[in-house]
């Protein structure tokens, strides 16, 4: 009986088996790229290209080994089928994972191994139906190439936040990059547009069209995050480095040609089993190169894995403070000493301080004595500041001066996690001898970075801070002076935010750790009208759309009273009846009870000032 035969001797015949397989291969190697990315195959960057060639030969080798088809299908044969695809793309994916550092996308991998799977499978399955089998497969991979490009995942509707100064547009852009396996990296300006790499190491551009359409491009380039691992690695390596490596910041020099770009990671050593702090440097390459990293900067010593000193964090942010000269923050690392002097304490360690690095080599001490700095930012005026996670209740930002030292951990308006006092300054009121924050969060929300806000955009907080937060989940600007701070506004509130940045043309975009980048621009100055109309929004809705508190008030001139689809009126707006003319619309503002008594509208009414704007606001436009 022949390769593809069925029991009762009717088979596919070889051609046709040899062309099913044919088309497998193909659809195997260009469909599921397609669907997940969203672009076809030729157009990934070369190291996200390897893996679906990888599932292409793992599927050739089986059908290699395994023959094309059998006589019989037995409950053996499809558990060896299943093993025998499972141990292939097994292997694959831990070679390209670990073996070769290549990117590799785990839906893929899965979709590809099940697919493989049925590949084979189905030729002693279906044997006499193997010709239409293979039609339908590929009519599908001919649609899912032509019509099956996703495009970034909608996001929730855009939406208008108003704060004191200005209102702007926050609109979230899911999907324009791929969802990274551990949280982390940075923003960096790269032209008119941004750089970001991911807290796994990829690499993406982002730019903005003159429609202000935003759009990505992955490059080639990857993070050295596991540049020098011996093979295999050891399993004791492996358990210990879970969580900590990943990118933490991203500067680019652009005075340069071709640009430099300047990377901070969580370095594992695998030898002796601890990890660093790490600044790698390498030229922007041309499209499908790699880069070429060169180490700048390691801390020492290499700090082995605890719960402590994965608690105190490494920091890593940078931030130019002028030619050749990057600020790094280099967090505690939860390093303990008598009397708290090893670490931010210790003139001769690079833990807990704020750091000056020559970008051609060398370093100095900028500032001392803080915990994990995961903020930083120099203003035009070469004023820095940093914002650090203290302990519980000890959030902080500072106005950093040279040489200065703010205290942790002798100093701490923060407490011991679960205790009621900080055990190095029990009793303490203020910071003593060391140099106070500008400003202590308490309790603690888990500040990440801050920019300085530039003019354009935004030009009305010119100059002011912008401070994001992790476990907090919010956006504050923060009006300063001389080194204080004069005021915050929470204006943004409900995303986890890892990093932002502002672009040369004012948009202000942030990178969330749900992998979203999230854009905020500026809207047009609001009109009198608009801004009075706000004490009637809370419940008649922003655009006068309505709420389950408020009917709409769209086209409310001329309607009759109490005449909303949908809404229950009071008794007392039902038996008005007649319309709303602008008259008894004024006297229904100023004074709803005494115009309606027995309303339910339950507000003490708007001043003289104000009415006149509300009408004239509600008037159709």
């Amino acid at each position: 009986m022949q390769p593809g035969s069925t029991a009762d001797g009717r088979s596919a015949g070889p051609t046709t088996v040899r062309f099913w397989f044919l088309v497998a291969l193909a659809f195997l190697l260009l469909v599921p790229t397609q669907l997940y990315f969203g672009v076809p195959l030729w157009r990934r960057p070369p190291a996200d290209q390897v893996q679906a060639w990888v599932w292409a030969l793992g599927l050739a080798a089986m059908v290699m080994v395994l023959g094309p088809g059998s006589a019989r299908t037995t409950w053996r044969r499809i558990a060896g089928l299943v093993a025998a695809t499972a141990l292939t793309f097994g292997a694959g994916f831990v070679a390209l994972r670990y073996a070769f550092d290549l990117p590799v996308s785990r839906a893929v991998a899965l979709a590809s191994c099940v697919l493989a799977l049925l590949a084979v499978a189905l030729p002693r399955l279906l044997s006499r139906w193997l010709g239409a089998a293979t039609a339908v497969v590929l009519v599908s991979g001919a649609l899912a190439l032509v019509f099956g490009v996703s495009r970034p995942l909608p996001g929730p509707p855009d939406r208008v936040v108003s704060s004191a100064l200005h209102s702007f547009t926050v609109t979230e852009h899911p999907g324009l990059v791929d969802r990274p396996e551990v949280p982390g990296g940075g923003l960096a300006r790269l032209g008119n547009g941004l750089m970001l790499v991911t807290g796994d190491g990829q690499f993406y551009q982002l730019t903005w069209d003159s429609a202000g359409t935003p759009g990505s491009e992955r490059f080639a380039l990857r993070a050295p995050l596991r540049q020098g691992w011996p093979d295999p690695e050891p399993e004791a390596s492996r358990e210990a480095r879970t969580g900590y490596l990943r990118t933490l910041d991203l500067a680019i020099d652009e005075t340069v040609v071709p640009p430099r770009l300047y990377l901070t990671y969580r370095a594992w050593n695998p030898w002796d089993l601890c990890f660093t702090l790490r600044v790698a440097t390498s030229e922007l390459p041309e499209a499908g190169a790699a880069g070429d990293w060169q180490t700048l900067f390691e801390s020492s010593p290499c700090i082995p894995p605890s719960y402590e000193t994965r608690r105190g964090g490494l920091g890593g942010r940078l931030a130019w403070a002028g030619p050749s000269t990057l600020l790094l923050t280099v967090g505690d690392a939860g390093l303990r000493g008598p009397g708290g002097l090893e670490g931010p304490q210790d003139p001769g360690s690079p833990y807990g301080k704020v750091l000056k690095l020559n970008t051609a080599g060398g370093y100095e001490v900028f500032t001392s004595g803080h915990r994990n700095s995961q903020g930083l930012s120099v203003g035009p005026d070469g004023e820095a500041w940093n914002s650090e996670h203290g302990p519980q209740g000890g959030d902080e930002i500072n106005y950093l001066v040279e040489g200065g030292n703010y205290g942790y951990p002798l100093a701490t308006y923060g407490v011991q996690y679960g205790q009621e006092s900080w055990p190095l300054a029990a009793g303490r009121r203020d910071h003593g001898a060391f140099l106070e924050p500008a400003l202590a969060f308490v309790p603690s929300i888990g500040p990440s970075n801050l920019i300085h806000l530039g003019k354009a955009g935004f030009p009305a907080w010119e100059g002011d801070l912008l401070l994001s937060s992790l476990r907090a989940r919010n956006l504050t600007r923060i009006r300063t002076r001389e080194g204080r701070v004069s005021y915050t506004e929470e204006i943004l509130a409900g995303y986890r935010i890892r990093d932002l940045e502002q672009t040369r043309d004012g948009r202000i975009v942030l990178w969330t750790d749900n992998a979203r980048i999230i854009e905020l621009t500026s809207r047009p100055a609001r009109s009198a009208g608009e801004i009075a109309y706000g004490v009637c929004a809370g419940c008649h809705g922003a655009d006068q759309e309505g709420t389950p508190l408020g009917p709409s008030l769209r086209g409310i001139l001329d309607r009759p009273v109490a005449s909303s689809p949908g809404f229950e009126y009071s008794p007392a707006l039902r038996q008005l009846g007649g319309t709303w003319t602008t008259q008894r619309l004024q006297a229904y503002v100023r004074d709803p009870a005494g115009f309606a008594a027995g309303t339910s509208m339950v507000y003490p009414g708007v001043v003289d000032s104000l009415v006149f704007y509300i009408i004239e606001y509600l008037r159709p436009r």
